[in-house]
């Protein structure tokens, strides 16, 4: 059966090691792990926080784990201050809306590319195809595909093996795609798609799709 990835137990050295960065640690928390598995704030010239969605901004940063929780904690305990030794204005919803829709748009951003460069598949046929043959490892599901849909594709052995990530709507996935309204795509090795497998494990431990009909766990987990 297919398996929906547990955010929570994912964000480790060993998720993206395949993407040979140093580790960051976090400073709410103070747990380490690698680049891609966290989020980056620097802050603006106002002394405003500001989510560096790229980890490119220059100047100096601060790290949390991509949780809504380790960030109302930094926020809350002022442990951005510390980290840049200066006041620091910063609002804990603003903030997770913000890193919530750049997160997103970078997912279909690249998704585009990855399209366009060979290293994705669509539709739950070619998908479970892709997966039977070891081409993917990993499945995005729209969060708005119909219960039906979510079942078998969790309940089935037509993604045995694979890891289930949920996703943007049907229409937006669709769009970065230039295709018509798509619910299944699978994400083939390749840098590109890498970068899309990153971001969506950010958003699924931000909790972005838990209101919009997160997929429910199914199988071995």
């Amino acid at each position: 059966m297919g398996r929906l990835l547990r955010f929570e137990d994912d964000l480790t050295n060993e998720t993206l090691e395949t993407f040979g960065q140093t580790h960051r640690m976090c400073v709410a928390c103070r747990e380490h792990a690698t680049q891609d598995a966290l989020l980056r704030f620097v802050l603006s010239r106002e002394g405003v926080l500001e989510f560096d969605a790229r980890n490119r901004a220059p100047g100096r940063g601060a790290w949390t784990c991509a949780t809504t929780v380790c960030m109302k904690k930094a926020v809350e305990r002022k442990a951005f201050q510390r980290s840049f030794e200066m006041p620091v204005a910063a609002n804990f919803e603003a903030l997770c809306n913000d890193v919530n829709s750049r997160l997103q748009s970078m997912v279909l951003t690249n998704l585009g590319l990855a399209w366009r460069a060979g290293q994705c598949e669509v539709g739950r046929l070619r998908s479970a195809q892709d997966v039977e043959s070891n081409e993917a490892s990993f499945v995005m599901v729209a969060h708005d595909l119909s219960e039906r849909s979510k079942k078998e594709c969790l309940e089935t052995k037509m993604f045995e093996g694979a890891c289930m990530l949920v996703g943007p709507s049907k229409t937006l996935i669709g769009h970065a795609l230039s295709r018509d309204e798509t619910g299944v795509v699978a994400l083939r090795k390749g840098r590109i798609s890498e970068r899309v497998v990153a971001d969506l494990k950010r958003l699924g431990s931000m909790g972005a799709f838990l209101s919009q009909g997160k997929i429910e766990e199914s199988g071995n987990g």
